[in-house]
């Protein structure tokens, strides 16, 4: 009980200071503020992130594999996302081909003719193939959250005293939330992220950090959806501009393309800060229920 008392003053002390990459203090007895940023990992763009450095994500987390020794569920978990990328490669490239040499045919006259209907039926095959990678993708992505919110919760009940472990564990599986592609998951429950990610809002409030991250991500997905409706419009009235003697039709598509791309990245790009929104919302749910259960 003693242990466990520090612990809660630790807690106390370190909790207002949180940040994503804060530096350890120095202590006989290390907080749970230090244990957390050293040992719970979050995904920042394509680097592994702990207070203890970067890792690059590569090869479909092939570079981290190292990390879910620490969890015999989340290796699993790992393991199931690692296989499920095995023939995206086959699947993406296929499906962009066929879509992109799809386009000079399909947008080569504005009349029905026999070539355009070739052109459809490579780009529906294209599209075909880009679902069934996009489906993988999700899937896999879906097992990879899942393994890294499972792996920091074996890596953190060493940092909690053995008497309070089951506490702990209890805590961090029905208190902390973690992604998947379109949703959250709390408590063992999959919840909507609604539009924009406003129906996650609510785990968000009173944390000023998390919250802070959250209006960036809402921010980035507001602009990245505008970006991605320009182009998407762009790809629709090109047909209206096509002519034998223009190539008005083809520019104004493969723009549209590009410019859909680019709002698409934004939108992906902006899951970096959910996730340490996440990370920071998780940190301060733990340390506050820690508290609490002090005598």
């Amino acid at each position: 009980m003693k242990k466990l008392a520090f612990f809660a003053i630790c807690l106390f002390v370190s909790l207002p200071r949180v940040s994503a990459q804060s530096a350890a203090d120095s202590t006989d007895y290390p907080s749970f503020r230090e244990n957390y940023n050293a040992h719970a990992a979050f995904i920042k763009g394509n680097q592994w992130t702990t207070s203890l450095g970067n890792r690059p994500l590569r090869r479909g987390w092939k570079t981290v594999a190292d990390a879910f020794t620490v969890s015999p569920e989340g290796q699993a978990a790992y393991q199931r996302g690692l296989s499920q990328r095995r023939y995206l490669p086959l699947y993406g490239i296929t499906g962009l081909a066929l879509t992109v040499g799809s386009l000079p045919l399909l947008v080569s006259s504005p009349t029905f003719t026999l070539q355009k209907g070739v052109a459809l039926g490579l780009l529906g095959g294209g599209l075909g193939l880009s679902m069934v990678a996009n489906n993988k993708i999700r899937e896999s992505a879906n097992n990879f959250e899942k393994a890294l919110w499972l792996r920091n919760r074996d890596a953190l009940l060493g940092s909690v005293p053995p008497t309070y472990q089951p506490r702990f564990k209890y805590l961090y599986e029905t208190e902390t939330i973690y992604l998947t592609t379109s949703a959250y998951i709390k408590n063992g429950h999959k919840q909507r992220l609604g539009f924009l990610g406003g129906q996650v809002a609510k785990e968000f409030e009173g944390i000023p950090g998390a919250w802070d991250q959250y209006k960036k991500y809402r921010n980035h997905q507001r602009a990245g959806l505008l970006v991605y409706a320009v182009g998407l419009g762009a790809m629709l009235a090109a047909p209206g501009y096509s002519s034998s003697r223009s190539g008005t039709g083809q520019f104004m598509y493969l723009g549209g393309v590009a410019i859909a791309g680019a709002g698409g990245g934004m939108l992906a790009s902006s899951r970096t800060f959910l996730s340490q929104a996440i990370y920071l919302r998780n940190y301060t749910v733990l340390a506050r229920k820690m508290i609490q259960d002090q005598p």
